[in-house]
């Protein structure tokens, strides 16, 4: 799920790892983990997604909660390194455009 969250100061960044699956088990466990750095210190987020394998719709409910989340503060995530299985995902559903996405090379 995520891992190796690390805040930056200077770039007032919040930048972490996803990986294996994102579902309706971890997804609570993504945005009560987010919330709770958001809360701590506002600021953008990064996600590393090269090691996320899947994505089902908790997932992406959780990716749009927290997108919602940080909006209302000012801020934005930024997805990168998606694999293009999933980035078809944010196409279908119309979310390519919310979030700053790079698929992987």
């Amino acid at each position: 799920m995520l891992r190796q969250m690390q805040y930056d100061k200077e770039q007032n960044l919040w930048s972490g790892q996803l990986h294996g699956d994102l579902d309706a088990v971890q997804a609570p466990k993504l945005v009560a983990s987010m919330s709770a750095s958001i809360e701590q210190q506002p600021a953008h987020i990064l996600l590393d997604c090269r090691q996320l394998d899947f994505v089902d719709s908790m997932g992406l409910g959780a990716l749009v909660k927290l997108r919602k989340l940080l909006e209302g503060k000012g801020y934005t995530i930024k997805l990168i390194n998606l694999k293009p299985r999933i980035q078809k995902l944010f196409v279908i559903t119309n979310l390519e455009h919310s979030f700053g996405i790079e698929v992987e090379t």
